[in-house]
């Protein structure tokens, strides 16, 4: 009996330290996030991010016929779905909804010695200029990413070209064959 005893003392016990640690890595995790000002963080990223799928389209419609051949109102109803997609993805990504996600992966992610090393950093005048300089860093590196990828829509082009010739082929040999043309029976004596 006393050992029954012993053991769900023990077992209670390490339920609150464990409910305990948990609460104390979510709150590191928070202080974390806040010190790495993440909040502006993804909000810069949004922004840079519906900039550069803008000038992608944009791309996109200067290199492909179709889409030059479709005019100016079909471009503007391309250009509204995009710019009303990114807000819906904006709106779903926001920090406020997206906060006690990234304290989750923090928390579950990071040791608490390393979590409070990272405050520390953030919260030193090198990590604040780092955290001053990343949107800069996330624009630059985004106008390297596009113009890598620019290059990249001609060759894009032409394989789906490629792949759909192939499809058209494909399709055209496992097509059943057409049937004969069925002979004309005459018409029964007196029928019309």
């Amino acid at each position: 009996m006393k050992s029954l005893c012993a053991a769900i003392i023990v077992a209670l016990c390490t339920a609150v330290a464990v409910a305990d640690d948990t609460e104390r890595r979510r709150e590191l995790a928070g202080d974390l996030l806040d010190a790495m000002e993440m909040k502006a963080t993804i909000a810069a990223s949004m922004e840079t991010m519906k900039t550069m799928m803008a000038a992608q389209i944009q791309q996109m419609q200067k290199q492909l016929p179709a889409a030059a051949a479709r005019g100016p109102e079909a471009r503007a109803l391309q250009e509204k779905m995009m710019e009303r997609t990114m807000d819906l993805v904006s709106e779903e990504l926001s920090w406020e909804n997206m906060r006690d996600s990234y304290v989750d992966v923090y928390a579950e992610t990071l040791t608490e010695e390393e979590m409070e090393g990272l405050i520390a950093f953030f919260r030193s005048s090198v990590g604040k200029a780092f955290v001053k300089k990343q949107p800069e860093l996330m624009q630059r590196a985004a106008a390297v990413t596009q113009k890598a990828t620019a290059g990249m829509v001609p060759k894009i082009i032409a394989l789906q070209a490629e792949v759909m010739k192939e499809m058209r082929e494909n399709a055209a040999e496992k097509a059943p064959p057409a049937a004969p043309p069925r002979e004309k029976k005459p018409a029964p004596a007196g029928a019309k």
